[in-house]
């Protein structure tokens, strides 16, 4: 099959805020528990779109425990890799500039991308064939309603009003990541969200539209081609917007990588100092629990591309 990925910048384009957000803490004790516990939560979700059985509830654990340790293995090294470069420039008297913003996105796009092709969910058509009809219909039924409590959230603020708290939610996030914006960082990132193209409607309705496909290929799973539709079906999520919206999407990759290399710019000599004793213990701290592992799980991508 004919690799089709495409290299592209992460959502919100900050590298450094977002790896950091979610390791907000550089304890190796607290970060480890947070990390090893992450496959717990991600399954307890998953079990709640359904009554499954015993046997079915195994091999989600399964299929999630050794997707895990594919990440711990092969992406949390990476991740520090990359923290470490960032940190190595925050030390020099040079400055950043927008190519190295440029590669550092570039990079963490190809992380992220890496994550959904690799996601459990992928080739699973083995998991798929063992549920009932009942299991189907629960699983539509539980999809549908995420999409209406979606639509009716989203639509519960006015644009001013979401603006105001994505503005509040990311100062938040970075403060607890030991980032803590200046009034001219603070002024560029109120500029920066309101110049983005608001994306969120229009996610929604692909959003729904791809549950209502993805609800009938459950329901058929005796038609000819079930599984290549289905595995090419769950691969096109990874990607939606930017194949449905690939100008708007562009547009907004961009004008996040250049919102942080003006915020780089910002930056005083206190704050790269900090920044980079910031990154440079969260870069060991990964790598630390990249080798921490007592398992006997076999780590596996679930590749979306076979």
């Amino acid at each position: 099959m004919q690799n089709t990925r495409k290299k592209h910048r992460p959502r919100f384009g900050i590298v450094l805020i977002c790896i950091l957000f979610t390791t907000a803490c550089s304890s190796p004790v607290v970060l480890g528990t947070i990390y090893n516990g992450a496959p717990k939560r991600i399954t307890k979700a998953m079990k709640g779109y359904a009554k499954f059985t015993k046997a079915q509830e195994n091999a989600i654990d399964q299929r999630f425990a050794e997707y895990h340790q594919w990440h711990r293995n092969t992406q949390l090294p990476l991740y520090s890799g990359l923290l470490r470069e960032v940190a190595q420039q925050l030390g020099t008297e040079n400055g950043i500039t927008h190519a190295t913003v440029t590669r550092w996105t570039d990079q963490a796009g190809e992380l992220s991308l890496a994550i959904r092709q690799c996601n459990p969910l992928n080739q699973a058509t083995d998991f798929w064939s063992t549920l009932s009809e009942t299991q189907v219909a629960q699983i539509k039924q539980k999809t549908a309603d995420i999409n209406t409590l979606r639509v009716k959230t989203y639509n519960s603020e006015t644009t001013a009003e979401k603006l105001v708290r994505r503005h509040k939610n990311i100062l938040s996030w970075a403060k607890r990541a030991g980032i803590k914006f200046n009034s001219s960082q603070s002024d560029l990132l109120s500029e920066t969200l309101s110049q983005q193209i608001n994306l969120g409607s229009q996610r929604l309705a692909l959003w729904k539209q791809w549950t209502v496909q993805f609800n009938e290929l459950l329901a058929n799973q005796n038609v000819s081609g079930f599984t290549d539709n289905m595995n090419n079906h769950v691969n096109s999520l990874w990607s939606i917007t930017e194949t449905n919206y690939p100008d708007e999407w562009q547009a907004s990759e961009d004008l996040w990588a250049n919102f942080l290399h003006r915020f780089m710019t910002l930056q005083t000599a206190k704050q790269n100092q900090a920044l980079r004793k910031k990154t440079t213990n969260i870069a060991n701290t990964l790598e630390k629990i990249s080798r921490d592992s007592k398992t006997s799980v076999t780590a596996r991508c679930f590749d979306a591309l076979g």
